[in-house]
């Protein structure tokens, strides 16, 4: 899905949403052409396209006070500052935002993979990578979307923001389902997660990342842990003598 068609107002983001998945039963990813055990999804952060935006406004509103500028007597300096700063600092984040993040899966291997540009990231089992149902409520009205996210990965929407939470975790979940992905609610305990991947009993220390150490997602998923108690040890391997023989009676 473009960049354009997560920001849909024309139609119901469900509706779009709905159509990608009919086109792509693998949505959002695609089969890597140099290994078919691989999805494979690449995207590009939307501060890219909106530092582009900016930009491309800076310069007009630039060019168009020069231009009255030289008309006139007035100063060069004079009310330029301000967009000049906007122009260099959006073309900065630019640069920051402008290499592809690549996400790979291999649901045969059960690991993942993350990228920014050509450099990996990340790799890491399955169990922590997930698709999951986020709400936003700024407006005062609660809005849902469907974002890609795991440990050590950049978090991306997959959707655009939707009020309908039926239909928006109905299509979650039938993602989660087609792609053997980790499903989790917008709420940490919820009955509507779907785990296909459970945190193994043993996890080693994690790999060193350039995003820094962070900590797992806190995510409960719908396996209740099973309580184990074990034998009292004194009970089972030393037992208590046998009580004495009663006194024979009096003659």
């Amino acid at each position: 899905m473009g960049v354009f068609s997560k920001w849909s107002f024309l139609e119901h983001v469900e509706t779009t949403l709905e159509q990608q998945v009919t086109n792509n039963p693998l949505y959002p990813f695609k089969k890597d052409e140099s290994d078919p055990n691989v999805l494979v999804y690449k995207d590009r952060p939307p501060e890219f396209y909106i530092s582009c935006v900016v930009s491309v406004l800076c310069v007009i509103i630039i060019s168009i006070w020069v231009s009255v500028v030289l008309a006139s007597s007035m100063a060069v300096s004079q009310g330029i500052v301000f967009p000049s700063a906007l122009l260099v600092y959006f073309l900065y984040r630019g640069t920051q935002t402008l290499m592809v993040r690549t996400y790979k899966i291999n649901i045969d291997a059960g690991w993942y993979k993350f990228y920014v540009g050509d450099q990996r990231i990340h790799e890491g089992k399955l169990h922590n990578f997930y698709f999951r149902l986020q709400e936003k409520s700024s407006t005062g009205f609660p809005y849902y979307e469907i974002v890609l996210n795991g440990f050590k990965v950049s978090c991306v929407s997959i959707s655009g923001f939707s009020k309908n939470i039926r239909k928006m975790r109905e299509i979650a979940k039938g993602m989660s389902r087609r792609l053997i992905v980790n499903y989790f609610d917008y709420k940490d305990v919820s009955p509507h997660h779907v785990v296909h991947w459970e945190k193994p009993a043993d996890i080693s220390a994690s790999t060193p990342s350039l995003l820094g150490e962070q900590e797992l997602p806190q995510m409960q998923d719908n396996v209740m842990p099973q309580l184990v108690v074990p034998p009292l040890a004194s009970s089972v391997r030393n037992p208590p003598p046998p009580p004495p023989p009663p006194p024979p009676p009096p003659p």
